[in-house]
């Protein structure tokens, strides 16, 4: 599964808040460039709002090709980079990745709505 652009760049504020988190992982935002740090198990990630999209929709269609009776791997890769260079999440995993993911978009969902709703609104792309 491809179509995000991970950055191997360290976070640059270590003192954002969890937008959400799991017993799996956690996902903070940058106050001050908006990309997003996915930290799920032992794999570490620096995304861009639109990358974060990339991502969940890879792991929706994931979800949809798992076959639950056969065990698999995932390899999750930057477009034009090596399949080596990717990581690799196990079938098994994939659902709580999901679920980090979607509990992460419901709250950027809502930081956008409490945007608008106080004339704060700005792009997230």
């Amino acid at each position: 599964m491809h179509g995000f652009n991970a950055s191997p760049t360290p976070f640059c504020e270590a003192d954002s808040p969890y937008l959400f988190s799991t017993n799996r992982g956690a996902i903070f935002q940058c106050s001050c460039c908006r990309r997003l740090q996915l930290m799920f198990d032992d794999i570490v990630l620096v995304l861009s709002p639109r990358d974060f999209r990339c991502l969940s929709d890879a792991v929706e269609t994931a979800m949809q090709q798992i076959d639950d009776a056969v065990p698999s791997w995932w390899r999750l890769s930057a477009p034009g980079r090596s399949p080596k260079s990717g990581v690799r999440v196990h079938s098994d995993d994939i659902a709580a990745l999901r679920d980090l993911l979607q509990g992460t978009a419901a709250m950027l969902e809502l930081d956008g709505l409490l945007a608008d709703t106080l004339g704060m609104s700005e792009s997230l792309d």
